[in-house]
């Protein structure tokens, strides 16, 4: 799946420590199934952000209140 890889690459390239880049992950993909088990939309859109002091993944955010935020702080590089 590709949402597994890129949660890993966005917390690695974040600096997090493995453990907590191994629970990102797992949440990212935990949210696109649940999802995507709901039934609710047809189709799916996942995002990945970065700023300075966190990395998230919305899932369908167009879907209002529905939509599945996740977060987590990173250490900033400046």
């Amino acid at each position: 799946m590709a949402t597994c890889a890129i949660a890993s690459i966005f917390a690695e390239a974040s600096g997090m420590p493995e453990d907590v880049c191994r629970e990102f992950q797992s949440a990212a993909v935990n949210a696109c199934l649940n999802a995507f088990k709901s039934g609710v939309a047809v189709t799916h859109v996942v995002e990945f952000l970065r700023s300075e002091d966190r990395i998230e993944v919305v899932v369908d955010s167009n879907s209002g209140s529905n939509a599945i935020h996740i977060a987590r702080p990173v250490n900033s590089h400046t």
